[in-house]
């Protein structure tokens, strides 16, 4: 997509058994951010990122996956799916990407407690 503003592009990452999953690259006339999507990691990433002003990665934490799983009587099966199937933030953070080593930023949709605590 296209306009006199902005230039958006994706491409596809592995995030299965989610089918198709995305991440988008979003260029302005001034700067560019990519953001990643949830994925493992991902050449196809890698290769969007390249230049980019901004990475905003998903990465997961082994030690909030535990306490998001802890509950779920398939608590094994469900947290291997999710370590399988994110990328860990140490491998986030040796993505390249962003001009300069300070412009990434990580983003886990479970960082928060579960439900109860």
């Amino acid at each position: 997509m296209r306009d006199e503003h902005m230039k958006v592009t994706a491409t596809l990452v592995d995030h299965p058994p989610v089918v198709p999953a995305f991440a988008s690259r979003f260029v302005a006339t001034d700067r560019s951010i990519v953001i990643s999507g949830d994925t493992a990691p991902s050449d196809n990433l890698v290769k969007l990122a390249k230049g980019a002003d901004v990475l905003v990665h998903s990465a997961k934490y082994p030690p909030v996956i535990d306490r998001l799983v802890a509950r779920v009587p398939n608590a094994a099966a469900l947290k291997a799916s999710i370590l399988a199937h994110l990328t860990s933030a140490e491998d986030a953070g040796r993505c390249p990407g962003g001009r300069r080593q300070d412009t990434r930023a990580f983003a886990s949709g479970a960082a928060g407690r579960p439900r109860g605590d």
